[in-house]
């Protein structure tokens, strides 16, 4: 293939926060086993069945998740970049690394500057909205750490994004929200939906509370555009994308789930990151190469894309294309026929295809 994209989790699901609403946590409580850290023999396979799949001339995107990425330790990061480039031919190869930032110091920042990983720090707002959910596994808050670690790493230069977790406080304080954005000059950032549990028992965000932050957050951000406050949120721009036919960036709207080929530190292989689950597992890297896991009978059950019957008929369906199939019990209430979802786009719908016509317009 020409390009392909592996997530690895290089310490599954140890994490060194406790955070209140963590899915990834949920997701391994479901598992008998732990992983544990990513041994270097399931390493040298990742990297093996990595470049086996991918054209001389082609791409490879290595991203690390977790749990907590950095548990796995800088030697292991430094060792997996050191036997990609022995292997490298004349691939491309990109990393990025998905972190709480409690372990970043100034070797970390020069590592990751020193080979381009764009990074991500989960940091979920100002102090009293991240405290809120983020705290360590000791109780501690964590805010002043963790933003103390995005301003190491910009000091350095690294590519930084912010992900930040939106849940019914986040609804309550939107604005104050948008302005520590703006204040902090954070320009990359991805609001994602907190997800409910697995048994749907506890819900961290409704429908209308979706609805709700991100209407308003869209015209908070829509009006700092034209003020120029230059702030990428994913949903937003991946929008923008969609109403001029391009493809958006984000795997949850392009209308069908995709195989995320994600690596739990044992080497098991599972279809997407929210599923990473006994039942979705496609066989490990000591077994399975990457390309007989993605055509095994699970992963092609798990690709399915069913629907519901309240998507089919809904007039807004090319525009969220049903979006990604685990977050649908965030934004869709087929008991009340409500989706939150589509609220949002009927309210920014309009302002999208009025800018992109004067767009146009203007050319």
């Amino acid at each position: 293939m020409k390009q392909l994209s592996v997530l690895i989790k290089p310490a599954g699901a140890a994490c060194n926060m406790a955070c209140g609403y963590c899915f990834y946590h949920d997701v391994a409580n479901h598992r008998k086993d732990f992983a544990g850290v990513m041994t270097y023999e399931v390493m040298e396979l990742v990297i093996a069945r990595a470049f086996a799949c991918v054209d001389d001339e082609g791409s490879l995107h290595f991203a690390f998740q977790g749990g907590e990425p950095t548990l796995a330790g800088l030697p292991f990061f430094i060792s997996f970049i050191k036997r990609v480039k022995e292997k490298q031919h004349k691939q491309q190869i990109r990393y990025s690394l998905q972190t709480n930032g409690l372990l970043l110091d100034e070797a970390w920042a020069l590592f990751l500057k020193q080979h381009d990983v764009l990074t991500g720090i989960s940091l979920d707002g100002y102090e009293s909205l991240h405290e809120h959910m983020r705290k360590d596994a000791q109780g501690e808050k964590t805010y002043w750490r963790v933003l103390r670690a995005y301003e190491l790493l910009q000091r350095h230069g690294v590519k930084v994004n912010i992900l930040s977790v939106v849940h019914e406080e986040s609804v309550a304080h939107v604005k104050a929200l948008y302005h520590f954005f703006i204040q902090h000059k954070m320009e990359y950032v991805q609001l994602i939906p907190c997800l409910p549990d697995l048994t749907n028992k506890h819900r961290y965000l409704s429908a209308q509370g979706f609805a709700r932050f991100y209407i308003e957050m869209f015209h908070l951000w829509h009006q700092g555009i034209s003020k120029g406050h230059p702030l990428h949120i994913g949903l937003f721009d991946d929008l923008y994308l969609m109403c001029m036919d391009s493809l958006p960036l984000t795997c949850g709207r392009l209308g069908r789930c995709a195989f995320q080929y994600v690596i739990e530190a044992d080497g098991t292989i599972y279809p997407c990151d929210f599923y990473a689950l006994p039942q979705f597992a496609c066989g490990t890297l000591a077994t399975h190469s990457l390309t007989s896991a993605r055509q095994c009978e699970r992963a092609e059950q798990f690709l399915k894309q069913e629907l519901p019957k309240q998507c089919q008929t809904c007039s807004y369906l090319n525009f969220c294309r049903g979006g990604c199939k685990r977050k649908r019990d965030i934004y869709l209430e087929e008991t009340i026929g409500y989706c939150g979802y589509r609220e949002f786009l009927v309210h920014v719908l309009p302002i999208v295809l009025a800018d992109i016509s004067y767009e146009i317009e203007c050319k």
